[in-house]
Parts: structure tokens; sequence; C-alpha cells
């Protein structure tokens, strides 16, 4: 599709959102349209698509910013839409659209970026008392730069004349650049002599790429076996560092809570829970009698994000689901069990969220388990 074809498609799309059109205006559908070939650029499909869920989305996004409007919606999102397009919709800026629109949907009263002193959360609401909300995506940024790469990689060789078997080690801070990679090995293809053949590249900070010539393609051919170093999933350390950093942007003496978003293919909920409460281990007892080892049960270890954080008075996990209809969020709220100002669980039930929370207490500490 021309870029002239899709600038048509988002401006007819566009001329039924009239607050949506406001925050995407001509400058902007351009900036998206000159970065059409990044994968996550997912503001485009919303715009473009003909898929009954992106002209569902794009109706939900432009009722929620004028339930927002007397909250100064259009500014707010129309900087945060700038910000940064890819995954802005779905990871992070929609999941804070939709929240604060749910809850002034439901009788609370919001404020969009209230102060927090010198900085700014991304809204709070309050029926009463106020509890302030920063929203945190938790996707990892060098997991999902070692899939791009993966991914282009793949995407380059794809029309090769020859069937590959390609293998990825990332060992380096810093990544090669895929059109480096890509540069080494073509002209080195195009002088093959004969197969099976095996092609290297590497670089001085420890990234390798191997390219196995298994033989010529009667047709097309490309990568038929793709290895590489990438994480499945997000790691409950990158959980807490990503949580650490929100932190600031919520007050000291008010009750605050941290929205996380992510998807589940990335984040696994055990890890999530553990990236909060602590690391689950075994524990063993030894007969050194008979030098058997028998299992003594499991143990949370006391390096969870809660352990050190008294001002965080829950972490919500929110996750986008897609279908024809539009978007809805998934919502889990962990709550701090030594919160400084703890959040009530009715906070939470306007979004017919399950909680995890304190269900028991006794001298010897606190018992958590679900609670709908």
């Amino acid at each position: 599709m021309s870029n002239q074809e899709l600038v048509t498609r988002m401006e007819m799309r566009l001329e039924s959102y009239e607050l949506l059109a406001e925050v995407c205006d001509q400058d902007f559908i351009r900036y998206l349209v000159e970065r059409k070939q990044d994968t996550e650029n997912y503001l485009i499909w919303v715009l473009a698509s003909d898929h009954p869920a992106a002209t569902a989305l794009s109706g939900q996004i432009d009722s929620a910013l004028g339930i927002l409007r007397e909250e100064n919606s259009l500014d707010c999102f129309r900087t945060k839409l700038r910000e940064n397009y890819t995954s802005a919709v779905f990871a992070g800026h929609f999941v804070h659209l939709l929240l604060a629109s749910t809850y002034k949907r439901g009788g609370y009263t919001v404020r969009l970026e209230p102060p927090v002193g010198d900085r700014n959360c991304d809204f709070s609401v309050s029926n009463g008392r106020e509890v302030f909300f920063e929203v945190k995506s938790l996707r990892d940024v060098e997991l999902a730069s070692h899939q791009s790469f993966v991914d282009t990689l793949w995407r380059n060789f794809s029309d090769s004349h020859y069937y590959l078997s390609i293998h990825v080690v990332f060992n380096g801070r810093n990544l090669p650049r895929v059109e480096q990679v890509t540069r080494y090995f073509i002209p080195r293809l195009n002088e093959l002599q004969g197969t099976p053949a095996s092609i290297e590249y590497s670089d001085s900070r420890g990234n390798s790429v191997r390219m196995d010539v298994l033989g010529p393609a009667n047709g097309q051919g490309g990568p038929v076996s793709f290895s590489h170093g990438v994480r499945s999933g997000v790691s409950t350390v990158s959980i807490r560092k990503k949580l650490r950093k929100a932190t600031p942007q919520l007050p000291s003496d008010s009750p605050g809570v941290i929205v996380a978003t992510g998807a589940r293919l990335e984040i696994d909920e055990l890890l999530f829970q553990h990236g909060l409460y602590g690391d689950v281990s075994w524990l063993f007892t030894i007969d050194h009698g008979s030098h058997a080892m028998r299992p003594a049960g499991l143990r949370s270890r006391i390096n969870g994000f809660f352990h050190s954080n008294r001002k965080v008075s829950a972490v919500c996990f929110a996750e986008v689901q897609l279908d024809v209809t539009g978007a809805s969020l998934l919502t889990r709220p962990y709550h701090n069990p030594i919160a400084r100002n703890p959040v009530g669980r009715d906070v939470f039930r306007l979004l017919a969220a399950e909680q995890f929370d304190v269900v028991s207490r006794d001298r010897a500490g606190y018992n958590m388990g679900w609670i709908r």
C-alpha cells in the first residue's frame, strides 16, 4: 500500500471521530506513515485497518477522550502519543486513557497528570480519599530490541536462493546493526561455489551470527530454522527494576498504585507475583546418616518489590484484550501488605477485578490470597 493510500485511509477513518482527529492531526499522520515498516507501529493499524477491532477501538478512544474532555484529555494525550507512537496505544497510553475514563464514568473525580512534588503522575481518582495511579510498561526493552533484530534478519533473507539455518548469540551490551550483518552475508552467499557451507559473523562485543547454508532452493528459499538467545519472557529482576523506576512518580502521603502493563505471553503471572512478594525456592533437610535429602517445603525470599517499598499501595497488572467489539482490560490488583498508605479493595471493584490481598494475619505474619 502506498503512502498516499495510507494517508487517505486514516483521513477517512478520522472523519468519523472528531476528538481522535484533533489528537492525530496531519503532521502526526505523516509521522506514522513515514514509519509504516515498524512492526510496533500499532496506531497506524488502528487508523488504517479494515479489521472490525480497529474500527471499534478508534471509536473507543474517541469516546474516552470525550468522557475526559473537561479534564483536558486532548492536550494530555496529544502530547503522550507523540512521546512514543510504538505500543503507545496498547501498552501504556491507551491503558491510561481507558482506566481514567472508566473511573470517571463510574462516578469518581479524575485528574489527569496531577502534580506530585516537582513531577506528575498519570492520573488520580477520588471518591473520598484521592488515589494516585502511574502506568508503567513492563515490556523489556532489551527483549524487544533482540526480537526486532531476529525478525528483521529473518525477513531480510526470506527470499534467499538457499535454504538457511541461522543461529544468533547476543553477548554484548550493544547489538550489532542488522543492516551491517545483512551486508556481510549477501556477497558471501553470492560467492558460494557449493553447499553445504557455514558463514559466521562476529563483532568485538561478543555477538555472533552463524549462517549454515543447507542447500540450493528450487524456488524461494530462506531460513528453515532459526535459533537465538532471546528470552521467552520478562524476568523478576526486570519487573522489580521497572517498578522501582515508576515509584518516584507517586506521592508519599497518599495511596499510590502502579499499573503495570504488558502481555501474558511475555510476563508470566507466577513470575510477576514472585517479583512483588519474593522469589520462591525449595527448602530441603539432609539426613547425614543416610545421606538422604528430603524436601521441606517452599520458602519465599525477601527480595520482592514490596519487601523494600512501603510507598506503593498496590501494583495492578493490566493487559489489553482485543476483539471485534474493541478493547477491554484484564486487571489484577496485588496489594502491598506493608504499605504506608493502604488502598481499599473498593477502589478496584469498579474494574470487576479479582484481588490478591491479605486474607489473615497472626503473630507470625500474614497470609495472602485471591479475593473476589
